[in-house]
Order: structure tokens, then sequence, then C-alpha cells
């Protein structure tokens, strides 16, 4: 009975000892990993094979931490170059006008034969010069806000036939001087979705702008309202030049400006369309865009219908 006891206890303790070292090895390689991770070797996981459920829940949640750290970092790496670009892009779009009006300011100032019509000349551009600048400002502000959550959005019953009107009717002058026919697809009931007013006019307005600014050349520019069961679909629209198969994925993101589809001398901010895309989602819209150069371009965005 003794010696079968001593057995008995001989070959626990091994079992036990035997335990002991593999839970070490498996510890000691997940430490391993993890300092390796630390060094920059980001594509290592860790990988048990045991039936300890602590272990392998420990394993699990190293590995989900890894990735979690790992998308953070390549966020904050995109955040970085986003941060790089933005100012280099902002510092051109603000010196280029800047330049040109301290230019025409200083003639102004240093010339005393111009005449009547010089000045006259000379302040409209000024004019036009501030302007820009004033716009540009407005879009790097109002996208910041919208991006750090500040833009408070309130969702009401709205009549988007008639706001679709109002902003159509706010190009009349634009849409004559640019000698373009407007193509008005709109339905005489009322249409009611749940928006927000200034936002829903902010987004006409830029898409109306945008398809005045690039495509003109395609002598009509719409704009049209279509329903679906749940949700109303608005269309702006334009026969220019068009946007290049490559640049669509990336047309909504910020201070993207496309390159040889669109005229270089319109090109805007960049930031107009990364503004529609922050307000139409804020509704709980979504935005599209497809582009047959030539032929047709579409902005189209999407409103929850109001119930009745």
């Amino acid at each position: 009975m003794m010696v079968a006891a001593m057995i008995a206890l001989s070959g626990l303790a091994l079992a036990l000892f035997l335990t002991h070292l593999r839970r070490s090895r498996q510890i000691r390689q997940m430490t391993e990993t993890l300092m390796a991770f630390a060094e920059n070797n980001r594509n290592l996981r860790v990988r048990l094979f045991t039936r300890e459920r602590a272990l392998t829940d420990l394993a699990l949640c190293i590995n989900r931490l890894k990735e979690e750290f790992q998308e953070l970092e390549e966020r904050t790496a995109y955040l970085e170059a986003e941060r790089k670009r933005l100012l280099t892009h902002v510092s051109h779009d603000l010196r280029t006008p800047l330049t040109s009006l301290l230019g025409y300011a200083e003639a102004l100032r240093r010339d005393p034969d111009l005449m009547d019509r010089e000045r006259e000349e000379y302040l409209s551009v000024i004019e036009e010069k501030a302007r820009r600048l004033t716009a540009l400002i407005n879009d790097i502000f109002d996208l910041a806000k919208l991006e750090a959550g500040d833009t408070e959005i309130r969702l009401r019953p709205l009549d988007v036939c008639e706001r679709v009107r109002e902003s159509v009717l706010t190009f009349y002058r634009e849409i004559t001087e640019a000698g373009v026919t407007p193509d008005i697809r709109i339905p005489e009931v009322s249409v009611r979705v749940l928006a927000d007013p200034y936002a829903t006019e902010r987004i006409l307005n830029n898409l109306i702008g945008n398809a005045l600014r690039y495509g003109r050349e395609g002598g009509v520019i719409g704009v049209g309202i279509r329903q679906e069961e749940k949700r109303v679909w608005v269309e702006v629209w334009d026969r220019g030049p068009g946007i290049p198969e490559a640049d669509l994925p990336r047309i909504f993101d910020r201070l993207h400006t496309g390159d040889t589809s669109r005229n270089p001398h319109l090109r805007g901010s960049g930031l107009g369309l990364a503004i529609v895309k922050q307000l139409v989602e804020k509704q709980r819209g979504e935005v599209r865009v497809s582009s047959d150069p030539h032929h047709k371009t579409v902005f189209s965005f999407s409103l929850m219908k109001a119930e009745a």
C-alpha cells in the first residue's frame, strides 16, 4: 500500500512538473512574441496549442490588442500624412490669392496715374480674391467642426422639392452667364424628408456649384428627385469632362481634386465634396457618384422619408 501510494504521488508530481514546464514554455513564447512586436515586428502572432482555456483566452486577447494597436498605428500614420497634405494644400491655396491681392493693392497705393477704369478693375480683382479666401477659410473651419462632431444637425420634416427649387434659383445668374441649360426634374407635389434645412441647402449648393464649375462646357446641368420606399434621392448631374474611374473611390476624400479630366484652372479647394459627404451621413443618408465622361457625371445623395 505504501509503495503504491508513493508511486502515485511520484506520478502526480511528475505530471504537475511537466504541466508547469509546458505552461512556462507557453508563457515564455507569448513574452517573446510581445517583445518582438515591441521591436517593430508587426507580423507576429501568438499561436498556442493548448487545451487550457485561460492560456487560450490570454493568447486571443494579446492578438486582439496587437491588431488594434496596429490599426491605431496605421490610422495615426494616415492622419499625419493627411495633416501634412492639408498644410501644403491650404498654404498653396491661401498664398496664391493673397499674393495676387497684395500685388493689386500695392499697385493701387503706389501708382497715382491709374485711370478710374483700371482702379475699378483692380478693386474687382481684390474683391474676388478676398471672397475666394473667405470661402476657403470657411470650408476649412466647417469641415473641422463636422469631423470633430461640433456641428449640430437637427432632423425635421422638410419639403425637399421646395429646397431644391430655392437652391437652383440661387444659381440663376451663374447659370445664365455660363450659357448652361438647366434640366430640372422635380415632382410638382410635395416630397417630405427628415433633414436639416441648412445642411441640405449646403449640400445642394456645393453640388450645383461643382456641376457649374466643372460641367459648363457640356452645356447642360440637371437636378432631379426620385423616390424609393423609405428614401428620397436627389441627383445633380452635368455633361462635362467627367471623373476618371481611378478617382471615383477617393472623390469625397478631403482635399482630393482629381487631375487630368477637369480643368486645373477651375479646381476648388477639394473640401466641398468632403463637406457634402459629412453632412449627408450626419443626416443618416448616403452619397454616391458615377461618371461617363462627356455624357453624364452624377452626384446623388439620399435622405430619409418623413413619416406621414
